[in-house]
């Protein structure tokens, strides 16, 4: 891991305490991701926390005359609407929320079925539920040389 392409979380996260939702959510990734690709050897890819930020990211990008996915790749997360609503259409990483929704659900049966919980029990339960890389046109191998 290299720390110089960590982002900080302010520059790219909404809080209640941001004034301006909009700048927040659209201009601090964008600069988020132009102070990135400053840094001596930039990465080849940025994976986002959801596609909004994404979208905003490339968008940062192509300002400061980047190409994606020519120069540098863009993932997002979630596989929401405005994924297929830009250009270059985002790749993404789509969690499958009815999944997980019917696995919550079968699991909060099971427990309200039995007459206790033991909650040494409940922490151990786990079950993973595989995400899905939906690809599109922001990814591409990383450029050479």
């Amino acid at each position: 891991m290299h720390p110089e392409w960590i982002v900080d979380i302010h520059d790219a996260l909404y809080t209640p305490q941001s004034l301006d939702f909009q700048q927040a959510w659209t201009v601090k990734p964008a600069q988020a991701a132009k102070r990135l690709m400053q840094i001596p050897n930039p990465p080849t890819a940025i994976l986002c926390s959801n596609d909004a930020f994404a979208v905003a990211c490339i968008k940062g990008l192509m300002q400061v005359g980047l190409r994606v996915p020519a120069d540098v790749s863009v993932i997002g997360y979630n596989n929401e609407l405005i994924s297929t609503l830009f250009y270059p259409e985002l790749t993404t990483i789509r969690q499958p929320l009815e999944e997980i929704a019917a696995a919550s659900i079968d699991l909060l049966r099971s427990l309200l079925s039995r007459d206790g919980i033991d909650r040494t029990e409940l922490a151990s339960i786990r079950q993973i539920i595989r995400p899905e890389l939906i690809e599109r046109e922001s990814c591409a191998p990383p450029p050479s040389g």
